[in-house]
């Protein structure tokens, strides 16, 4: 039986699976999930463990397979996982950083200053100017932690660290998928902006492996949309995960528009492009009322019988604003206010958010 290994790894969970090559249905009964939690602190900050993703991943790998019915062969492997992140890693392929996560706003000063100082660069990278991309994140990182920044031979997106702990970084390559989501890749090009190339690995669609081909990993938005077929340009995909986004997918023939203001444009290969915008408060705002408000079953209600105006940004914001300044609001809080009032108040605000992003991809 031949079959195609997946690993995706997510803000929340590292999982793997196995699909039949034949049709990429998923095989039965073989999944596997490690759930880990990022650590956040007050001044902004957003972090992960990267030795702690690979030994997730091994664990995914060995569990899945050890589901797998007798006879699997596995033609071939591939790594999905979340955009806009890095880790500094020295010459031996040592992580001298944690995974810098792209909900760290700690670059906020930094953005605004380069917003200024390079207005034309959304232009070249597709990206809109904000603490979520790696331009300002590694630029705060060298200006706050100097020696921390020194030891960094190069900066990795996180899949792209597991692959090189599996199998050694000579060779490594990042995919355009990962490169064009980062901030630091002119997509016309095709290549990383000049004064960031000495510190970022070598772009390509090479894969590694000896048993298999491991390919590089692409980002785990462009493998949602893909995977639910929304991969022409008058098909939009929606996805709430942590996060949340609305996209749409061209190539080059398609004549996918230019990037309007408010939105990103990245891409799944060097000719297949993604148009669209994302929301930083999409999962992680549901788990927070979940805690919070220590929510139980939810009887349906009418929308907007609650009466409330929500703005739901509890982590900042992203598309169409672009503002890490914003901070979460209720208002309209009366003595028969209830906490499921509360709850669906904010869902009904984050599907505002997407209509907002819809209008302009439309």
């Amino acid at each position: 039986m031949d079959t195609l290994l997946a690993i995706d790894l997510g803000t929340s969970s590292t999982r793997a699976a196995l699909y039949y090559a034949a049709d990429a249905t998923p095989v039965p009964g073989v999944f596997a999930q490690r759930q880990h939690t990022p650590t956040i602190t007050p001044d902004g900050g957003a972090t992960l463990d990267p030795d702690a993703l690979v030994q997730e991943v091994r664990e995914c790998i060995a569990e899945a397979l050890a589901e797998a019915p007798a006879g699997t062969r596995i033609l071939g492997a591939g790594l999905s996982g979340f955009w806009h992140s890095a880790v500094g890693i020295d010459e031996k392929g040592d992580a001298q950083t944690s995974v810098l996560l792209w909900s760290d706003t700690r670059s906020a000063l930094q953005v605004a200053r380069f917003k200024k100082e390079r207005p034309d660069l959304p232009g070249i990278t597709g990206c809109p100017w904000h603490s979520s991309y790696l331009y300002g994140r590694l630029t705060w990182l060298q200006e706050t932690q100097p020696d921390v920044f020194s030891r960094c031979w190069r900066f990795i997106s996180p899949p792209g660290y597991v692959m090189g702990k599996l199998f050694g970084f000579a060779g490594l390559q990042e995919s355009p998928s990962m490169a064009s989501a980062s901030g630091l890749w002119d997509q016309t090009a095709q290549q990383w902006l000049p004064e960031w190339e000495h510190r970022m690995f070598p772009v390509g669609d090479s894969p590694l492996g000896t048993d298999f081909p491991w390919f590089p990993a692409i980002g785990d938005g462009a493998a949602s949309s893909a995977g639910a077929g929304a991969v022409r340009p008058d098909r939009l995909a929606l996805m709430i995960g942590t996060s949340g986004a609305l996209r749409a997918f061209g190539t080059r023939g398609t004549g996918m528009p230019t990037r309007p203001e408010g939105l990103w444009r990245y891409q799944l290969a060097s000719d297949w492009f993604a148009l669209g915008g994302g929301l930083t408060n999409g999962g992680s705002l549901w788990a927070w009322l979940e805690k919070t408000l220590n929510l139980g079953e939810i009887t349906p209600a009418e929308p907007d019988a609650h009466g409330l105006t929500i703005l739901p940004f509890l982590s900042g914001e992203r598309a169409p604003l672009w503002r890490d300044d914003l901070f979460g609001a209720i208002v309209g809080l009366s003595g028969s206010t209830t906490p499921e009032d509360i709850a669906y108040a904010h869902l009904e605000a984050v599907a505002y958010r997407f209509v907002a992003v819809r209008d302009l991809l439309r």
